[in-house]
C-alpha cells in the first residue's frame, strides 16, 4: 500500500524554523561504531574475561542487552562496566578512533549555523559517551546546547523527557525541527507537538536504509541543503 504524503506531516520549511534539535548517535553519528562495538568488540572482551567463547559471550550479553532494552540502563556505559566486571569506559575511550560523523553531518551543521537557527543535541547516550564523542568529533561547536536522557531520568520516548526538554532548551515546539532514526522517540515529539520531524532512515553506513511509513524519511542531510534539487518534497 502507498503511503499518504500528507499523513507524514508537513515537510520541513526553513523560513518557519526558530531551532532544530538532532539527535546524535544514527542521526549525526554513523551508528555503525555502536552495532559493532555491542554486538562484536564487547562479547569478546567478555569471553577474553571470563574463559568462553565469543559465541556464549554474545548469547549472554544479547539476553542481558534484551532485558534492559529502551531503559536508561541499555545507555549507560557505566551500568555496562558493572554489569559485566568490565571497565567499559576505558574500553570505549580506546575504540573511540573509529567514531565518525555521517559524511555530510559537518556541512549540515555548518549549514544550519549560516541559516542564524541555533542547535541543540538531544541524545539517550550517556553523559560520559557523549564526552567521549564530543571529544572525538567536535560537533560541540555548532551546538547551543546538549541534553542526555540520563540528566532527566528516562529514555526520550518518554513525553516527561519531553517536557523537561523543552524547559531547559526553551524552544517552540510549533517552530522547531527535529531530526532522529527512532520511530518511536519521534512519535513521543510528535505527541510533544514539535511540527517539523523527518526520520534517519540510514543510522548505519553498512546497513540499507529503512524508510518510515510514519514520517518524512532522508537517508542524508541533502534535500535539507538543497530543497531544489527535491522539487517534489
Amino acid at each position: 500500500m502507498k503511503t499518504d504524503i500528507t499523513a507524514l506531516g508537513p515537510w520541513p520549511d526553513w523560513d518557519d524554523i526558530d531551532h532544530v534539535l538532532l539527535d546524535m548517535d544514527g542521526t549525526l553519528l554513523n551508528l555503525g561504531f555502536d552495532n559493532e562495538f555491542f554486538s562484536e568488540f564487547l562479547p569478546a572482551q567478555y569471553a577474553l574475561a571470563n574463559n568462553i567463547t565469543k559465541d556464549v559471550a554474545q548469547e549472554d550479553l544479547f539476553a542481558r542487552y534484551k532485558a534492559v532494552e529502551d531503559t536508561l540502563q541499555w545507555f549507560d556505559i557505566e551500568y555496562w562496566g558493572r554489569e559485566l566486571g568490565l571497565d567499559v569506559v576505558r574500553l570505549t575511550e580506546q575504540q573511540s578512533h573509529k567514531v565518525s560523523l555521517h559524511p555530510d553531518a559537518n556541512a549540515f551543521l555548518k549549514h544550519v549555523k549560516t541559516l542564524g537557527k541555533p542547535a541543540s543535541l538531544i541524545t539517550n547516550a550517556h553523559h560520559t559517551t557523549l564526552k567521549i564523542k564530543i571529544k572525538r568529533t567536535g560537533i560541540d561547536q555548532y551546538l547551543e546546547k546538549m541534553l542526555c536522557s540520563s540528566e532527566v531520568g528516562v529514555p526520550k520516548h518518554h513525553l516527561k523527557f519531553w517536557d523537561y526538554a523543552q524547559k531547559k532548551i526553551g524552544y517552540d515546539p510549533a517552530r522547531t525541527l527535529f531530526i532522529d532514526d527512532s520511530e518511536k522517540v519521534l512519535l513521543a515529539a510528535r505527541k510533544h507537538g514539535i511540527r517539523y520531524l523527518l526520520h534517519r532512515s540510514k543510522p548505519s553506513m553498512t546497513d540499507p536504509p529503512r524508510p518510515s511509513d510514519k514520517f518524512h524519511s532522508i537517508e542524508d542531510f541533502h534535500p535539507l541543503m538543497h530543497p531544489r534539487q527535491y522539487p517534489c518534497l
